[in-house]
């Protein structure tokens, strides 16, 4: 029995598909230009990080996606089952290739990668090796922890009927950044993780602009709200910065990064029903973002840079394109079949 009002299935958003393809974009270039280009990394972690760019833009998408699909959801366990079948099975596969090729000694040594000790790898298999005490396999995978901590809260609020209180809950973790990693730093208390709570105030920002999109609050609250977190975040990063490295701007390269994915996102949010952000390209990779995610760190350092720069970034990406359309055909989309059908099997 479903524990919330059911409602008719939101379609799916062209402009979202196009976010998540520059976002993965952005985080793939971000890593494979930084294999071959030293310019490029200094560039990266003193002024503006694309990967993290790319990843505040993700985790924005999943704040206006996934609060409208649990409570579309015919029930919480549907909700749960999709997601598992939808995100483990080639997450799994990532982790078991990435120990592969590292046991192989086929990669690169990289600090973006970590030892494949069998209890490392066991660890990464429950995707909140964080949580357990130990390292990521991938560096990338820890923005999955974030979204499983995120589908936590939200299934939370659905099953405490508090869901529609979005801007009550996107304040009370604005106001937790704020005492937390701004206000407890500055007054001597323990010094957490930068964006420990921040990046929960990322994702509820995307909420409130499916709340606007939806006509339950107004654009102007949302913007408002978005605009006070993000501020927070800045505030918090300039306090890491004075706390860890004595300068106010060592954080500019994340400051940066994050106030041009707010811009872009609610610049594409603006323009959602423009067909600018329909294009054909952009929407193909986009769908396989998840799997160009996953896959483009060990594929960029299983091939060794070859002619260059320019040259091996093209090989590198065509790679991983054509590596992630194969999985996304023979993974991913078998995986959503399947929960859908059992949804379907089930009668609910």
């Amino acid at each position: 029995m479903s524990t919330h009002t059911r409602v008719a299935q939101p379609r799916r958003l062209a402009f979202l598909d196009t976010l998540r393809a520059l976002a993965v974009l952005a985080v793939m270039l971000a890593h494979m230009l930084s294999e071959v280009s030293p310019s490029f990394g200094q560039f990266r972690f003193s002024i503006f990080d694309s990967g993290s760019f790319g990843v505040t833009v993700f985790f924005m998408c999943s704040g206006f996606i996934i609060q409208p699909s649990i409570e579309h959801a015919p029930s919480l366990r549907s909700f749960w089952r999709r997601r598992i079948y939808r995100l483990y099975p080639l997450y799994w596969c990532s982790v078991l290739a990435t120990a592969a090729v590292i046991a192989l000694g086929l990669t690169r040594p990289n600090p973006q990668i970590a030892a494949a000790a069998p209890l490392i790898v066991l660890a990464n298999l429950t995707m909140l090796q964080n949580m357990l005490g130990a390292p990521h396999l991938q560096i990338i995978y820890w923005s999955l922890s974030f979204e499983l901590i995120f589908y936590l809260i939200v299934t939370f609020s659905v099953f405490a009927k508090i869901n529609r209180y979005s801007i009550t809950i996107t304040a009370g973790m604005i106001g937790a950044t704020l005492i937390v990693e701004v206000v407890a730093p500055l007054l001597g208390g323990p010094k957490v993780p930068l964006a420990l709570c921040g990046f929960l105030v990322i994702m509820f920002s995307g909420v409130l602009f499916h709340r606007a999109a939806e006509g339950q609050i107004s654009t102007g609250a949302a913007l408002s709200l978005a605009a006070l977190g993000l501020a927070v975040n800045i505030a918090a990063a300039l306090v890491d910065s004075l706390m860890r490295y004595s300068g106010w701007w060592d954080n500019l390269f994340l400051i940066s990064a994050w106030s041009a994915s707010y811009v872009v996102f609610i610049g594409a949010y603006a323009l959602r029903d423009s067909p600018l952000l329909a294009l054909p390209p952009l929407q193909l990779i986009g769908r396989i973002s998840y799997s160009i995610y996953l896959l483009h760190l060990p594929i960029t350092l299983m091939i060794p840079p070859i002619g260059g720069p320019i040259i091996s970034v093209a090989i590198w990406s065509a790679t991983t394109l054509g590596v992630a359309t194969i999985t996304f055909r023979a993974i991913e989309q078998p995986m959503i079949r399947r929960a859908r059908a059992y949804d379907r099997g089930a009668g609910r």
